[in-house]
C-alpha cells in the first residue's frame, strides 16, 4: 500500500472516534480506586507479581468441559481485595487444538480497549492458531463483558481510578494465567500476546512472568522460552493525550466532580499529571540486568495509526528489546481501526514467526558461554512487503550507478607504505588528537579572489604533508560567506563524500542555500581528490588501499585544524561539522579532537564554544563496504598480481575485510577518541608531590612479600563495625587495614559497603568489588553493580581503595595521588585487604560462592589478588568445602607499564618529576624512569604461587571484558591479563564491547552486572562436589541464615553484637 493510500485509510481512526455515543470518565475521578491502582503498581514495580495468590484451578462453565476445543473458565481474581465485587470473578476462553494436533505452545491473550468477549480474539487469532498446534487462553480483561462495574456503560470505564486499575489488575492475571499454564502445560514454549491496550498489558506483564518462571525453572537447568508478540501497543499512558483517543473523554464530568478543576483545562492538567509516570520501563527495574536468552519479541506498529503513533509503538520496542534475545519491530501499512479489522490477516502471522524465532535461538547453555553472551539482542528490519515500493526502486539506482562505472578502486594494488602511514597517523590521533599537528596559520586565496568576497578559494598546507604525496601536501578550500551586512550565525566545515571531487556540489547543495540564513562554509577538498589528485590516479578511483586508507585520518586532521582556524577567525560563533556519505564518517570521527582542539582555547575563558554535528548517510565502519554495492567497484585482479601470497580471490578479499575490520568511524573509534577529550579536561595531575621515596620502598617489600607467600602472613579481618544503615538498606562498616604498618594515617582504616539482597531473596553469592582509578566513595558501584546483582540474590562488599574517600591524604587533591610511591602502594595493600574480604566473607557462608570484580585499576588489582584469595580460601579451618570463586574484569590492564602505552601519561606531573630528585632534569629523563619503575609490575609474578603447586585449577571461572578502542588500556593488555589468567580457572571467556575506556564504564550498569552473574553461572554449571545455591547455607557457629536474613528491624542487640557473625551478618539482619 502506498504511503498516501496509507494515510487515507489511517483516517478512518478518526471518523470511528466521532462515531461514539458515551464518553469515558462519566462518573468523574474515582480517587479510592486512584490509590489502589498506585499500591498495585508499587507492589508489581518492586516484587512482581509473585506475592500475590497463583490460580490453583479452574472452573469449567456454560456447559464446556476441560476436554472441549473450545471452553469457557473462570477463576477467583488473584487481586480480588483490589476490584469492586462485579469483578472479582475472571473469566478466560480455552481455545484448543483439534484432537489428535500435537501442542507446539500455549498463547495468553489480553483484550484491547473496548474488546468486551471472547469472539473477536478467538475467531481471529486463536482459530488460525489452533489449527498449528497452540492452545489459545483468551482472557477477558477487568471490568470488561461479564466483569463489567454496574454502573458502567459498555465498555466506557466510568471513572479515572477505574481505568487506571484496569492496567495492574489485567497485568497481573495475565501473569498467572502464564505460571497456570507452564504448569498445565510442561515443556512447551509461552507466548504473550494482545492488540493495542492488551499489547501494553503483555509487554508490562512480560518481566512479571520472567521472574514467576525463573522461581518453577531454578535448579532444572532449562529455561521456559517465551514469545512475545504485541499489535499497535502504547507504551506510555499519556500517549493518549496525543491521540484521538482523548476525543472520548469526558473532561465536563472531571469538571463538576472535584473541588479545584473548575475548568477542562484545568482537568486536563490533573489528568496529565496522573498520566505521566505510568511508563512501561518501570515494569522492567525487575528484570534489573537479566536477560533471559529463550526469549523472542515482535512489536506490530501501523505507519499512519493515530490512536498509538508509531513513534509510541517505538518506544515499546526500545524499552523491551534490551531484555530479549531476539527482536523485531514490523511495520505495517494503515491506522488502528483498519488493522484491528485485518487482525486475523496479520497477527497470526506474526505470533507464528515469533515462535520460529525462539526455536532458532541457541539452547541456554550455549547462549550463555563465549563472547557473543554480552550481544544477543538484535533488530530485524521490517518485511520487505511493507516498505513503500517506490522507495525501493530508487534505491536500485545505487547498483545501476555502480555498474555504470568503467573505472574501479586499487587499480594499483595494495600500497603497503600508504598503509603503514595510514597505521601510524591513526595511532596519533587516537593517543593524542590533533593537538600535536601544525596548525593552520594562514590561508592563501587563489584565482583572483579574496576574503570579502562572498566565494573565494583558497590553499593552506596541510598538517599531515609529511605523510601524503607531493600533489597532496597543499590543501584546498573554497569559503562560501553570507551577503554582505548579514550577521554571521555561524561556520559550517563541510566535508566531501567519496567521489565528490571539487566544490560545485556542496556549494550549490548547501554552502549557497545557508548563506542566505547567515552561515558560513569552508568546503574542504579531501586528500587524492580534484586539484590533490595524484599523476597516476583515475578520476576519484583511489590507485591503492593504502591511500585509500590514508585518506581517512588526513582529511580528519585537517578538518579539526580548519575547525580551529574557523574558531580563532570567526571568533564567539558557533561551528558546524556536517559531511555526507564518507565526508559524515570524517565529520564524525573528527569530533572528539576539535572538542580538544576547543577545549584547550577556551581554557580560562568561562565560555565553552557550541558545536553542531550533522551527517548525511555516514557508515560506521570501512568493513560496512563489503556488505554494499559498493564492493563491485574494487579491483581486485589488480590485489592479486600485486602481492605475493595473494594469488586467489579469496585470498585478497580476506585480507582487505582484515585491514578494514578494525576501522570503525563512529561506534567504536569515536567512543574511544573521547577518552582523550577526557584526560584533557584534567586540570590536577597525578605525581604534584614528585617519587615520593619512602612509599616507594614500602612498595617493594610488599610486593615482594605477596609474590612469594601470597597474603596469608598478613593479619585476617577479625570483624567490621558497621554505623546505622542509609534508607536503602546499605550499611558503611571499618575494619584496620592489614597492611596499616605501610600506610599513612589516614589510609590505615579501611572501609567498606555492605549491600545485600531484599529480604525474601535467598542468598546466592558474595562479591568484593574494587575501585577503578578515581572512583572514590561507593556510589557508583553501589548504584551501577551491587544493586542490580542484589536482586539476583548477590550481597556486595564494596571496598573503598587507600588514598580515596574517608581514606585520602590530607595533602591529596581529589584522586590524584600525589607521588609515584604512594601510587604504586596503592595497589598491592589494595590486593592485601581484598584477599582478606574475600576469606571473611567465605567464613560467614560456607560453601555460598564468592566473587571479585572490579573495572580498569580495580580488575586489574582483582587478578592479582585471586591467587592470594585462592590460598587464603584453602586456609580457612572450618568449613568443609572450599567455595568456588568467579573473577570478572572490565577493562583491566595486565601490568603497570599500561599507563605509559595509553592517555593516562597525559596526566601525571612530569614538571614535579624533574625536579624532585637529582638526575631528571627533563621531562623525557623524568619519563624514562617512570617507566623504568613502571616496566617490571606485571601481573605474571602474583601467579608464581600457584604455578608450584602444580595441581589442577581452582573450582573458579573468569570473565575478562575490554574495549576494542580504549585508549587507557589497549585491548592487547586486556588479552595479556585473559592469558596469564586463563590456565588458573576451569572456565574462562573473554567479551569485546565497541568504543573506549570512558565511554564504557558509563555504560557499566547495562554490562558489568550481566556479565558478573554470568560468570557466577558459568561456577554453578562446574560445580561437582555440592550445590551451592542451597536455600539456606549455613553461616558460622550455628546461626540460622533463614533467620538472619528474614527477622528484619526485630533483630536483638546481642545479634549485632555478636562478634562471631561479623558484620556482612550484622548488614544481612538490619536489611
Amino acid at each position: 500500500m502506498t504511503s498516501f493510500l496509507s494515510s487515507v485509510v489511517g483516517a478512518f481512526d478518526i471518523l470511528y472516534i466521532r462515531s461514539h455515543k458515551h464518553k469515558f470518565f462519566e462518573q468523574g475521578w474515582g480517587d479510592a480506586d486512584y490509590e489502589k491502582d498506585q499500591t498495585l503498581l508499587r507492589i508489581i514495580e518492586e516484587d512482581g507479581t509473585t506475592n500475590f495468590p497463583d490460580i490453583d484451578h479452574l472452573e469449567f462453565a456454560d456447559g464446556t468441559a476441560p476436554g472441549d476445543e473450545v471452553r469457557i473458565c473462570s477463576f477467583d481474581s488473584p487481586c480480588a481485595d483490589w476490584l469492586p465485587e462485579e469483578t472479582r470473578k475472571a473469566y478466560a476462553m480455552i481455545v484448543s487444538p483439534p484432537e489428535g494436533v500435537e501442542i507446539r505452545g500455549v498463547l495468553i491473550q489480553a483484550a484491547g480497549t473496548g474488546e468486551e468477549g471472547f469472539s473477536l480474539r478467538r475467531k481471529q487469532v486463536a482459530e488460525p492458531l489452533a489449527t498449528e498446534g497452540f492452545v489459545s487462553i483468551i482472557l477477558q480483561n477487568t471490568f470488561y463483558g461479564r466483569r463489567r462495574a454496574n454502573d458502567q456503560t459498555a465498555f466506557y470505564i466510568a471513572t479515572v481510578g477505574r481505568f487506571l486499575l484496569q492496567l495492574p489488575t489485567t497485568l497481573i492475571e495475565f501473569a498467572k494465567l502464564a505460571k497456570y499454564a507452564k504448569l498445565t502445560y510442561p515443556g512447551v514454549p509461552i507466548g504473550l500476546t494482545g492488540t493495542s491496550f492488551g499489547g501494553s498489558v503483555a509487554m508490562s506483564a512480560f518481566p512479571s512472568v520472567v521472574d514467576e518462571f525463573r522461581a518453577l525453572d531454578k535448579g532444572t537447568g532449562t529455561q521456559t522460552p517465551i514469545a512475545l508478540c504485541t499489535f499497535l501497543p502504547p507504551a506510555r499512558s499519556e500517549s493518549l493525550f496525543e491521540s484521538v483517543f482523548k476525543r472520548i473523554m469526558d473532561f465536563q464530568a472531571l469538571v463538576v466532580d472535584k473541588d479545584g478543576y473548575r475548568t477542562v483545562e484545568e482537568a486536563t492538567a490533573r489528568l496529565g499529571e496522573i498520566f505521566v509516570p505510568r511508563e512501561l520501563s518501570r515494569f522492567f527495574v525487575l528484570l534489573g540486568h537479566h536477560k533471559p536468552s529463550q526469549t523472542a519479541f515482535t512489536n506490530v506498529r501501523a505507519l499512519h495509526d493515530h490512536y498509538v503513533r508509531p513513534s509510541e509503538c517505538q518506544v515499546g520496542y526500545e524499552t523491551v528489546l534490551p531484555f530479549v534475545a531476539s527482536g523485531r519491530l514490523v511495520d505495517v501499512s494503515g491506522g488502528h481501526c483498519s488493522n484491528i479489522l485485518q487482525t486475523s490477516k496479520i497477527l497470526p502471522k506474526a505470533i507464528l514467526e515469533t515462535f520460529e524465532m525462539l526455536e532458532s535461538l541457541p539452547s541456554p547453555v550455549e547462549s550463555e558461554s563465549g563472547s557473543d553472551a554480552a550481544e544477543k539482542c538484535k533488530e530485524v528490519s521490517s518485511p520487505e512487503h511493507t516498505r513503500p515500493y517506490v522507495s525501493r526502486i530508487i534505491g536500485a539506482f545505487d547498483l545501476l550507478y555502480v555498474y555504470s562505472q568503467k573505472h574501479k578502486f586499487f587499480a594499483e594494488g595494495w600500497g603497503d607504505e600508504e598503509y603503514e602511514k595510514d597505521q601510524a597517523l591513526l595511532r596519533i590521533i587516537e593517543e593524542d588528537g590533533t593537538t600535536t599537528l601544525p596548525d593552520i596559520d594562514q590561508l592563501v586565496f587563489i584565482d583572483e579572489t579574496a576574503p570579502e568576497d562572498e566565494i573565494c578559494v583558497c590553499y593552506f598546507d596541510s598538517p599531515c604533508a609529511d605523510w601524503l604525496p607531493d600533489e597532496c601536501k597543499k590543501a584546498y578550500a573554497m569559503i562560501v560567506s553570507p551577503p554582505k551586512g548579514d550577521e554571521i550565525r555561524g561556520i559550517l566545515i563541510q566535508v566531501a563524500g567519496t567521489g565528490d571531487e571539487g566544490f560545485s556540489l556542496r556549494r550549490k547543495e548547501i554552502a549557497e542555500p545557508l548563506a542566505a540564513d547567515g552561515f558560513v562554509s569552508i568546503i574542504l577538498e579531501c586528500a587524492f581528490y580534484g586539484q590533490r589528485r595524484p599523476q597516476d590516479q583515475t578520476s576519484f578511483f583511489i590507485g591503492t588501499v593504502g591511500s585509500y586508507l590514508l585518506q581517512l585520518p588526513t582529511t580528519i586532521i585537517e578538518v579539526s585544524k580548519l575547525a580551529k582556524y574557523a574558531k580563532v577567525t570567526y571568533a564567539g560563533v558557533p561551528i558546524g561539522l556536517v559531511g555526507t556519505s564518507f565526508g559524515g564518517s570524517v565529520a564524525i570521527a573528527a569530533y572528539p579532537s576539535i572538542v580538544d582542539e576547543f577545549r584547550v582555547l577556551d581554557e580560562g575563558s568561562g565560555t565553552e564554544t557550541p558545536i553542531a554535528l550533522c551527517t548525511f548517510l555516514p557508515p560506521a565502519r570501512c568493513e560496512a563496504l563489503f556488505e554494499s554495492a559498493f564492493s563491485h567497484l574494487f579491483d581486485y585482479q589488480a590485489l592479486i598480481l600485486n602481492k605475493d601470497g595473494y594469488r586467489t580471490l579469496e585470498d585478497a578479499t580476506a585480507r582487505l575485510r582484515e585491514v578494514l575490520a578494525p576501522r570503525t568511524a563512529a561506534l567504536g573509534r569515536l567512543a574511544g577518541g573521547f577518552d582523550s577529550v577526557y584526560v584533557s579536561g584534567r586540570r590536577v595531575k597525578f605525581f604534584a608531590d614528585g617519587w615520593g621515596g619512602d612509599a616507594m620502598d614500602a612498595d617493594r617489600e610488599l610486593i615482594s612479600m605477596i609474590q612469594d607467600k601470597g597474603t596469608t602472613g598478613f593479619a585476617d579481618i577479625p570483624h567490621i563495625s558497621y554505623g546505622n544503615p542509609a534508607p536503602d538498606g546499605s550499611r558503611i562498616g571499618t575494619f584496620p587495614s592489614p597492611c596499616a604498618a605501610w600506610l599513612p594515617k589516614e589510609s590505615k582504616t579501611a572501609h567498606v559497603m555492605c549491600v545485600t539482597p531484599p529480604s525474601r531473596v535467598p542468598l546466592r553469592g558474595v562479591v568484593v568489588h574494587l575501585a577503578a582509578t578515581g572512583d572514590e566513595g561507593f556510589a557508583m558501584r553501589r548504584d551501577q553493580v551491587a544493586k542490580p546483582l542484589a536482586k539476583e540474590g548477590f550481597a556486595s562488599l564494596i571496598l573503598e581503595t587507600p588514598f580515596y574517600g574517608h581514606r585520602r591524604p590530607v595533602n591529596q587533591r581529589a584522586y590524584f595521588i600525589s607521588s609515584v610511591g604512594s601510587f604504586l602502594l596503592q595497589m598491592p595493600t589494595t590486593l592485601v585487604e581484598a584477599a582478606k574480604l574475600v576469606k571473611h566473607a567465605a567464613q560467614l557462608y560456607p560453601g555460598v560462592p564468592i566473587g571479585l570484580s572490579g573495572t580498569s585499576f580495580g580488575g586489574a588489582v582483582a587478578a592479582a589478588a585471586y591467587p592470594s584469595a585462592v590460598i587464603e580460601l584453602e586456609s580457612i579451618d572450618d568449613i568443609d568445602v572450599v567455595p568456588p570463586l568467579a573473577l570478572c574484569t572490565f577493562a583491566a590492564p595486565s601490568r603497570s607499564m599500561a599507563l605509559m602505552t595509553g592517555v593516562f601519561h597525559r596526566i601525571c606531573h612530569f614538571r614535579t618529576l624533574t625536579k624532585d630528585e637529582e638526575g631528571f632534569r627533563t621531562k623525557r629523563e623524568a619519563k624514562a624512569r617512570l617507566t623504568e619503575v613502571l616496566e617490571p609490575r606485571e601481573l605474571d609474578p602474583f601467579f608464581d604461587i600457584l604455578r608450584c603447586r602444580k595441581s589442577p585449577p581452582p573450582r573458579a571461572a573468569f570473565t575478562c571484558v575490554r574495549a576494542l578502542h580504549d585508549m587507557y588500556v589497549r585491548p592487547q593488555e586486556s588479552m595479556m591479563l585473559f592469558d596469564i589468567m586463563q590456565p588458573f580457572v576451569i572456565s574462562s571467556r573473554k567479551i569485546d564491547i565497541s568504543g573506549g575506556h570512558v565511554s564504557s564504564i558509563l555504560q557499566t550498569s547495562r554490562i558489568f552486572p550481566r556479565v558478573i552473574l554470568e560468570t557466577f553461572d558459568a561456577v554453578d554449571r562446574f560445580e561437582m562436589d555440592r550445590n551451592v545455591h542451597q536455600e539456606v547455607p549455613r553461616p558460622v557457629k550455628g546461626s540460622s541464615l533463614r533467620r538472619v536474613m528474614h527477622v528484619g528491624s526485630d533483630a536483638s542487640d546481642s545479634d549485632l553484637n555478636n562478634p562471631h557473625l561479623s558484620a556482612s551478618a550484622a548488614n544481612l539482619t538490619a536489611a
